[in-house]
């Protein structure tokens, strides 16, 4: 049995507004093992989620600090979730344009 993290991530109960792209919900609020589950759950759970979490929260600091990023479409066409697997990506590439930040 499976548990179907993208149904999970997207009742509205849980999160207003499920389908929209809005990382701010998580800001306001702590989610609990039942609500969300980016590494799994049970006796599938990832051991290295911890780890994980601890070396992203690093690189993000590191990189928001020095540098900048700008989001661009590939195309004009509208871009959809896509399943891949087990995970979900976009329907049309995404360039993403780094920039050093200036001091």
């Amino acid at each position: 049995m499976l548990v179907c993290i993208q149904a999970l991530h997207e009742r509205a109960d849980l999160y207003p507004e499920p389908l929209r792209f809005n990382p701010d919900r998580f800001l306001g609020r702590s989610y609990g093992s039942h609500e969300f589950m980016s590494f799994g759950a049970g006796s599938r759970r990832c051991i290295g989620a911890a780890l994980a979490v601890y070396e992203m929260k690093l690189i993000l600091a590191r990189l928001l600090r020095g540098f900048q990023f700008r989001l661009t479409p590939a195309s004009d066409r509208p871009n959809h979730p896509r399943r891949r697997g087990f995970t979900l990506g976009p329907t049309v590439p995404v360039c993403l344009q780094v920039v050093s930040a200036q001091r």
